[in-house]
């Protein structure tokens, strides 16, 4: 008998992580169709032999969640010479990290309102200096998150060698207002959970 409860509860953990893996991925493939359709016009473009002037890919990266995947285009089509040199920048490339990452509909469900970088932290990972920003981003209302004000995020980490736009595996937030914790502690929780 309890051999039979054993494997109830085991395939009912089993299909409770198959059930959140499979949510994860669906909300992240809804987000990316969201953002696509912001950005599909340049692809059409492309396809289409028409020109494609930097100014457009400009004024398209000024919105920092839509930058990975716009890069993930351009480098596709081997037109990364339009992609904007500024927006290369490590920071530049932690706030896409960071806000892409929080518009998932497990976390924010829509990019930041704003996002200001905090700090750099600087850590030491497998004998190599590596960089965490540390962001604060909120919401304006209505959104949910909008009666918490700033609360806090990290990208990275970053190194010299880090290839631009390939994703930042310490990129989170647990939606800790700003007076909450501090940069470092928030720096060192996430390395301690990778």
């Amino acid at each position: 008998m309890i051999k039979y409860i054993l494997i109830i509860i085991l395939g009912i953990i089993i299909l409770f992580i198959w059930w959140l893996y499979i949510g994860v991925q669906r909300g992240a493939v809804k987000r990316d169709e969201k953002i696509y359709k912001e950005i599909a016009f340049i692809e059409e473009k492309i396809d289409n032999n028409e020109v494609v002037n930097a100014e457009e890919i400009e004024k398209i990266a000024e919105k920092a969640y839509i930058r990975p995947l716009l890069y993930i285009i351009l480098k596709n089509y081997e037109k990364l010479d339009l992609f904007p040199s500024k927006y290369l920048e490590h920071k530049f490339q932690a706030e896409s990290e960071l806000s892409y990452w929080l518009a998932h509909p497990n976390e924010l469900q829509t990019p930041p309102d704003k996002i200001e970088l905090c700090k750099v932290v600087k850590k030491n990972i497998d004998n190599k200096i590596m960089d965490f920003y540390v962001f604060r981003f909120c919401s304006n209302p209505p959104h949910w998150a909008a009666q918490d004000g700033w609360l806090l995020g990290v990208a990275g980490p970053y190194s010299c060698d880090t290839i631009p736009y390939s994703g930042a595996p310490a990129t989170f937030s647990r939606l800790d207002k700003e007076s909450e914790v501090n940069p470092e502690e928030l720096v060192d929780w996430i390395i301690q959970q990778n």
